[in-house]
């Protein structure tokens, strides 16, 4: 009897994460401009320094919340997203930040709350251009899906967040907030024919650079996410300087539905 208690003592030691025995919102930014109001936010902060990322613990709308700053691109993603989920019992995860609009109708500023994320640029090239392909889970060798659908709670929670919110205004604009398809790739969009490429081919209404890597990790691993872009250009060729121009108010305004959505 003695045994077995000690073995069942041991088990829940080993099975408890590292840094925490309570389940948490983990929060995303690839920049440290998408998480500066996050972290302005954040009470009771603790820094935790983990393979030399840091990660932010703390209370957000008296949410237990993790932040971390991922970097830009798929790579720094997949590193702190497997950090975040391994260190920290994460029960759900929202990445906010900025990407290219690819909707004709939406301009910067304006808010896409994502439906599902998908790899743009993961597929093979034939004579007739890239073709799609779906990845593979290392865990199980199955395939994934081509779309990795949001959780449709945090849908549903993102949608009435944003009813009534005061989006910071774009040249006197004020700022929309919709829901739609988000493109993933390692590269920046900034050609109009690109960008209407996965307008028109893919049903995308936005494209940036780290939601699919986000959004394969937690299916693969059965956590409910969230990606929510702001835009900060139109994905087109003058994207490089509108990015410039408006990542700062674009980061503010996905950073202001995030902290609706944790109340």
């Amino acid at each position: 009897m003695r045994s077995l208690i000690l073995l069942l003592f041991c088990f829940q030691i080993f099975t408890i994460p590292a840094f925490s025995q309570k389940k948490k919102i983990g929060i995303i930014g690839a920049m440290p401009e998408e998480i500066k109001l996050v972290l302005d936010s954040l009470k009771e902060r603790k820094d935790t320094l983990i393979k030399g990322q840091v990660f932010y613990s703390g209370k957000l709308k008296n949410k237990e919340v993790v932040v971390v700053e991922s970097g830009v691109g798929k790579a720094n993603a997949a590193f702190s997203t497997t950090l975040l989920l391994s260190f920290f019992d994460i029960s759900q995860v929202i990445f906010t930040g900025v990407a290219g609009g690819l909707n004709p109708k939406h301009f910067p500023g304006d808010i896409v709350i994502g439906t599902s994320v998908f790899h743009h640029d993961y597929g093979q090239i034939l004579p007739e251009g890239l073709v799609l392909r779906k990845t593979r889970n290392v865990l199980n060798k199955v395939q994934n899906p081509l779309d990795f659908k949001c959780d449709s709670v945090l849908i549903a929670k993102a949608t009435r967040a944003g009813i009534g919110l005061v989006l910071q205004k774009v040249e006197k604009r004020t700022p929309g907030i919709y829901t739609g398809k988000i493109a993933t790739g390692d590269v920046f969009v900034s050609d109009k024919k690109k960008a209407e490429w996965l307008f028109n081919g893919t049903g995308s209404s936005a494209a940036e650079m780290e939601g699919a890597v986000v959004g394969q990790l937690c299916y693969q691993l059965d956590i409910p996410f969230l990606v929510i872009r702001s835009l900060s250009d139109n994905a087109n060729n003058e994207a490089t300087v509108d990015f410039n121009t408006f990542k700062v108010i674009a980061s503010q305004n996905s950073a202001l539905l995030l902290l609706r959505i944790l109340e």
